[in-house]
């Protein structure tokens, strides 16, 4: 059973929805908080059963005291209230339906985390809206610096919302590509290559058309690439440090990609202090970006900056 208290809201305001639950969540919270401070948002605040056994009416009440908070920080904030006796995963993916954004905060050093894994994670992979998780010692920061990581299959869903975000925040986006010298069975690349630095050339090449195309689609955007040769976590990592925030994709679907996923955003949530946006795919969306604009038929000029 769920009941919302709702109001009327703009058109042009970003629907974001936020789980409440804990502390962690309180992160959540704090970032919406800070995006409500740069543009226009309506503002979704889910209570649910929490997995952990705490009791739903402290779970009810934390809801409204963070919705006094908003009030306070930005007073002209539309908030909307649900309360769900359902399981909160459920009530958090039903509640995305039409949102921009997903916001949920993440233990990063708890004994249940290690134990069960993230919860977090397995919210990411609804496909309804990108999902942004902020770890525990995230704090309100502006570098200018966005990163999104482009991978061995192109997440152009990841490199569409990255660039609209620069646009949005006049940051500067970095796209990152990492890559290494694979199996054949696991990179096609490799069968149409003979050499390291053809194979080397033929990842420069695709980061180079992902820029060309972030600036085709973006002309008032920054973007630079970065091209290292190591495992796509510790790219990201690197470049993330700094950033404001660290978007990858998430466009496949089944148990190893799910194992995949898990693996590489634990690995950047771990003791990180910026938020990590995951980007469901959009085949078939409005923007009309495929994986195929981003992989030239010839090859491209030299990767821009570093």
């Amino acid at each position: 059973m769920s009941k919302a208290v709702t109001k009327s809201v703009e058109k042009t305001a970003e629907k974001i929805v936020v789980g409440v639950s804990d502390s962690a969540s309180m992160r959540a919270v704090d970032w919406a908080i800070d995006r409500a401070h740069a543009h226009p948002v309506e503002l979704t605040l889910v209570a649910a059963y929490d997995w952990t056994g705490q009791p739903f009416s402290q779970v009810a009440g934390m809801l409204r005291q963070v919705r006094s908070r908003i009030g306070a920080a930005t007073p002209r904030t539309i908030v909307h209230l649900i309360e769900s006796e359902d399981d909160p995963d459920e009530a958090l993916t039903r509640a995305t339906a039409g949102a921009d954004l997903l916001v949920i905060g993440s233990h990063q050093r708890s004994q249940l985390q290690e134990r069960f894994g993230m919860r977090a994670l397995k919210l990411a992979r609804q496909e309804n809206c990108a999902t942004v998780i902020v770890p525990e010692g995230w704090t309100p920061r502006h570098t200018g610096k966005i990163v999104v990581g482009l991978d061995q299959e192109s997440s152009t869903s990841a490199l569409e919302f990255a660039a609209h975000e620069t646009e949005k925040s006049g940051a500067r986006l970095e796209v990152v590509h990492a890559w290494t010298a694979p199996l054949p069975a696991f990179d096609p690349l490799v069968w149409i290559v003979d050499t390291e630095s053809e194979l080397r050339a033929a990842h420069r090449e695709r980061l180079d058309a992902a820029l060309d195309l972030v600036q085709q689609r973006h002309p008032g955007a920054r973007v630079a690439g970065c091209l290292e040769e190591c495992l796509p976590v510790a790219a990201l990592r690197e470049r993330g440090a700094g950033a404001d925030l660290v978007v990858i994709g998430s466009h496949r679907r089944g148990p190893i990609v799910r194992i995949t996923l898990g693996s590489t955003a634990r690995e950047l949530l771990h003791d990180a202090v910026t938020p990590l946006c995951i980007v469901p795919s959009a085949e078939g969306s409005e923007s009309g970006v495929t994986e195929r604009d981003i992989i030239p038929a010839e090859a491209g000029e030299p990767v821009r900056g570093d």
